[in-house]
């Protein structure tokens, strides 16, 4: 299973076109953001962030995609605990 976390580690690489200047938007250290970004491709079985092919031309693709994703899972977590509230 994808950790939703990951995604929007992936995310902000994605937008900010590298993995130092992703850390700093992120709050967290360069390996933190290295470490997550391993583990979401060990989840996947393929390189998810090379630098040379996430950050190249389909960056701007990538993180819509992504975008959308993560919305998603957080409407679906917001939704979620509303019921929870309304029980």
């Amino acid at each position: 299973m994808l950790d939703v976390r990951r995604l929007r580690v992936l995310r902000e690489v994605a937008r900010q076109g590298s993995f130092p200047t992703a850390a700093r938007e992120l709050h967290c250290t360069q390996p933190a953001v290295s470490h997550q970004i391993a583990r979401l491709e060990e989840e996947v079985g393929t390189p998810a962030a090379d630098p040379q092919r996430a950050l190249g031309a389909g960056r701007l693709r990538l993180a819509t995609h992504l975008d959308n994703t993560v919305e998603d899972v957080d409407r679906a977590v917001e939704a979620l605990a509303g019921v929870h509230a309304a029980a």
